[in-house]
């Protein structure tokens, strides 16, 4: 058996002062990688605050054309054209309503048959507008507002308001307004490294301002444009913080190598104190051996007090080590579900990129309850949030091991699928929806309510040439798809 060679004070000394040095390495760099997350997700809510003013200023625009043109409409003059028509008098008054504000187009008055009233050879009117007047005499949708674009010098959208007489329609008063107008609105909130674009509910491009370079990370966020169906897109260009990080990193190791130098000094000042005691134990034993031991003149030791600090420190480090495994397990979980959060999503949709060039049966969903603001407004959070629990444990239930549920946000799921087919995923989410609907029968039968709702679902398969904002957005274009072809189905993009 080999010999034990015993250890010396001074070498453990050392050896725990590198261990520390170590440790404290560690915790900078993880300092470090926080801090860079920390930076992102602060410029992420400044990005957001500029996005939701900018989308302020454009419904407050649109919001005082329409509570002009209501303004308009309920004036004796505008009635009285509409009771007794005259067409001169009409595009006279017309022609006045435009020099009074040269941003708009046009200004004319309709019956209700649809007729246009006034000489309709000097109104500006495309076939477009007179398809949705017609639409909007029939109650029946059309854009909000709606934009006409065929005509590339006329690119307009227009605002409609009823004529009333005794509470009774008598006639629309349309106007028409130059996209130019939101376009230099636009203009206003650009700055370097922004591109803003104004989107319709179809896709179309109602206003455009900024530029990026290609050759950088672009972040994007998108915002709805209240009271209408227009919505608003900011792209940002990831700005690089690699060297505010690494300043930062520096300084602390710096600071912790001090403090790690601190604790070596300090730890050979302990030492000579461990020395001290063991001396004096040996001397005790000698005496003990000798016969002269003489209780009087044995000088007090510190080891007790040594082995009940090593002791408080054993307790406070498996204390520490569970709260850093709870803060651990909170910041990758959702609170209110329990599924993974964004976070863990990010670094998920990374991997099945990467996995896809190999496999290529790999899925992204991105899912949500429609109409699940009524269900808050109407019952109440406490409602909402057993509804949000019951959607995340049918997830849970019909989705494989490997499979990542994550929700992202509000009533917004984003789930990978590994290795499914397309029926298999068609099947996948039939389950989810028919599960959801006897649920949520058995929860309204229980409590006397009368929940309605549907599940949509947008999604994508992953290809290895993707990366996660192409794939987000491919999902999120079936899940608008879903939106606007009527609710509760799944699309493929």
């Amino acid at each position: 058996m080999p010999e034990h060679r015993p250890t010396s004070i001074k070498q453990f000394s050392f050896k725990y002062a590198t261990i520390m040095f170590v440790v404290i390495f560690v915790v900078a760099l993880l300092h470090y990688l926080a801090y860079g997350h920390h930076i992102r997700d602060l410029r992420a809510e400044e990005h957001a605050r500029t996005l939701q003013h900018a989308a302020h200023d454009i419904e407050r625009r649109l919001g005082f054309y329409q509570t002009l043109a209501d303004k308009m409409a309920s004036q004796t003059s505008v009635i009285d054209l509409l009771q007794f028509p005259d067409s001169e008098k009409i595009q006279q008054w017309a022609n006045t309503m435009q020099r009074l504000m040269p941003e708009s187009i046009g200004f004319m008055l309709f019956d209700t048959n649809g007729n246009v009233l006034g000489i309709k050879s000097e109104l500006r009117l495309s076939e477009q507008c007179l398809r949705d007047v017609d639409r909007q005499l029939n109650n029946q949708p059309t854009g909000l507002p709606p934009v006409h674009y065929r005509i590339k010098e006329l690119e307009h959208y227009d605002i409609v308001s009823p004529v009333l007489l005794d509470n009774e329609k008598i006639g629309l008063l349309f106007v028409s307004f130059s996209l130019q107008i939101i376009q230099d609105l636009l203009n206003e909130f650009v700055v370097d490294n922004h591109r803003y674009r104004l989107t319709t509910a179809g896709g179309y491009d109602v206003a455009k301002s900024g530029q990026l370079e290609s050759n950088n990370t672009v972040r994007v966020f998108s915002q709805g444009i209240e009271n209408s169906d227009w919505s608003l897109e900011l792209a940002v260009i990831d700005t690089d913080n690699r060297g505010l990080l690494t300043s930062v990193l520096v300084s602390g190791l710096l600071t912790f190598t001090l403090i790690s130098l601190v604790l070596y000094f300090s730890m050979k000042r302990i030492s000579r104190v461990v020395i001290a005691d063991f001396e004096n134990l040996s001397h005790i034993m000698k005496n003990i051996r000798e016969g002269e031991f003489d209780p009087d003149k044995v000088r007090n030791v510190s080891l007790k007090e040594a082995r009940d600090v090593l002791g408080f420190i054993k307790n406070t480090a498996l204390e520490l080590n569970s709260y850093q495994q709870k803060l651990k397990h909170e910041g990758s979980t959702d609170e209110l579900t329990g599924l993974a959060n964004r976070r863990v999503l990010n670094a998920e949709i990374e991997r099945y990129i990467i996995n896809s060039r190999q496999h290529n049966n790999k899925y992204l969903v991105i899912l949500d309850l429609d109409y699940f603001k009524q269900i808050n407004d109407c019952y109440g959070h406490d409602v909402g949030d057993h509804v949000l629990n019951l959607l995340s444990s049918i997830l849970i239930k019909h989705s494989r091991p490997e499979d990542v549920c994550t929700r992202s946000g509000g009533d917004e799921f984003i789930l990978l699928l590994d290795n499914y087919t397309l029926d298999q995923v068609n099947a996948w989410y039939k389950r989810i929806s028919n599960d959801m609907l006897r649920e949520i029968l058995h929860y309204n039968a229980e409590n006397g309510l009368d929940i309605k709702f549907g599940v949509s679902a947008g999604v994508t398969l992953i290809r290895g040439d993707d990366n996660k904002s192409t794939v987000l957005k491919r999902a999120d274009e079936g899940l608008y798809t879903v939106k606007a072809q009527g609710r509760g189905s799944i699309e493929f993009i």
